[in-house]
């Protein structure tokens, strides 16, 4: 099943879920500020995998986050650049590519 990592203060977390749940896509919902295990879990992901680089030196959190059932990660990076953003892939080994969109 699909894994959605998030917080409620977070818009386009929130947007995101409203989205899955109007679509009736399942998925598992981890609020990352509901405790200490959800956030220790979402930073262990984050602080290993490169496909959050980007975010963390933009000085973002990398949620929403999408953990999908063969452990690939998907993460959308909004720009203010001319680019917009992108959206960055993860396999479960950690291989990243990225996608301008």
């Amino acid at each position: 099943m699909l894994k959605l990592y998030g917080a409620p203060i977070c818009s386009t977390c929130r947007e995101v879920k409203q989205l899955l749940d109007d679509k009736g896509i399942p998925y598992e919902y981890v609020d990352i500020t509901e405790s200490t295990k959800n956030l220790r879990a979402f930073l262990a992901m984050r602080d290993t995998l490169p496909v959050y680089d980007e975010a963390k030196a933009e000085g973002r959190i990398g949620i929403p986050s999408f953990v999908w059932e063969d452990g690939s990660v998907t993460l959308r990076i909004k720009g203010d650049g001319p680019l917009g953003g992108i959206t960055a892939v993860s396999d479960s080994a950690g291989n990243a590519r990225g996608y301008v969109v």
